[in-house]
């Protein structure tokens, strides 16, 4: 019959062997404690006893060896996104080595010459337009691309399209943000989201869009559209054109002859000169004032 000493030990011994198995097959301590309903510190006592017991390099103290590179490391090095290259290593599209680190989460490493060569033997992204790289195994450079791929001559449902809506609302999306300054700094193309804003909040019947409103921006951009044809105009060399915008109603030689008259008269009015040459008194005035 064992004594109760051996019978513990003997228990211990069984412990510390189960507990040296499941580290040693990826588990973190935190993990390991949970499964076998036991402290933390345990695990971590019986793991330091075990004769077999390697610890674990944490993310900080890591060395990926000679001529080798976290993936981390290689993605920056070779322009590549790293969640693919990740992926790719997993998928064995490329090369590499997996570890894992004290707290579980996993360090891949590649072998930059190994790495070179793959890369120039895989193909070029599926995707229409895009020359980088296929590293995903679907054919794609990266998931968006293959999940592109995957979606040619598909059609979304309804109830899809309002998950993938609801999935992006709230989320900062940088891309947008700068197209839509691009597009309020260019005169034209705000006014015509102005129009068009107001428009497409003219069609609902419960809209307050005033008829105004929408005036107001066609405006805005009629004007615009004015400046650009004078501009044309003037730079076409057309007779009567200005930069201003709108015709002035008379022509260089009509402009001319009334300076002509105004030295040949001082003493004739704007009155006289719009008679003799068929102009208003305002635009005499305007050609007066300019003289």
């Amino acid at each position: 019959m064992q004594r109760p000493y051996a019978q513990d030990m003997a228990d211990v011994a069984k412990r510390r062997a189960r507990v040296l198995t499941l580290y040693e097959a990826g588990r973190t301590q935190r993990e390991i404690a949970t499964e076998l309903e036991m402290p933390a510190s345990t695990v971590a006592l019986d793991l330091k006893s075990s004769p077999g017991y390697r610890a674990r390099s944490t993310l900080s103290s890591f060395a990926p060896g000679a001529g080798r590179l976290t993936a981390a490391a290689a993605a920056a090095r070779f322009g590549l996104k790293e969640s693919t290259l990740r992926a790719g290593i997993d998928a064995h599209v490329v090369r590499g080595r997996r570890f894992i680190a004290a707290d579980g989460r996993v360090i891949r490493t590649v072998d930059v010459v190994e790495l070179e060569a793959d890369l120039a033997n895989l193909p070029t992204c599926g995707y229409d337009g895009c020359d980088r790289k296929a590293l995903a195994p679907s054919g794609a450079c990266s998931g968006p691309h293959a999940r592109a791929l995957e979606m040619r001559g598909t059609k979304r449902s309804g109830e899809t399209c309002k998950r993938i809506s609801e999935g992006k609302r709230g989320k900062d999306r940088p891309d947008v943000a700068a197209r839509v300054s691009a597009m309020h700094a260019d005169p034209r193309a705000h006014a015509a989201w102005g129009v068009a804003l107001v428009t497409g909040r003219a069609a609902s019947p419960t809209s307050s869009a005033s008829a105004n409103s929408l005036r107001r921006w066609k405006g805005k951009l009629g004007g615009i559209d004015a400046k650009d044809k004078a501009a044309s105009a003037v730079a076409a060399g057309v007779d009567g054109a200005r930069p201003a915008g709108h015709p002035r109603g008379y022509t260089s030689k009509q402009e001319a002859t009334v300076i002509d008259l105004r030295r040949e008269h001082p003493a004739w009015g704007r009155a006289t000169l719009a008679r003799a040459t068929g102009l208003t008194e305002k635009q005499v005035r305007g050609i007066l004032a300019r003289k």
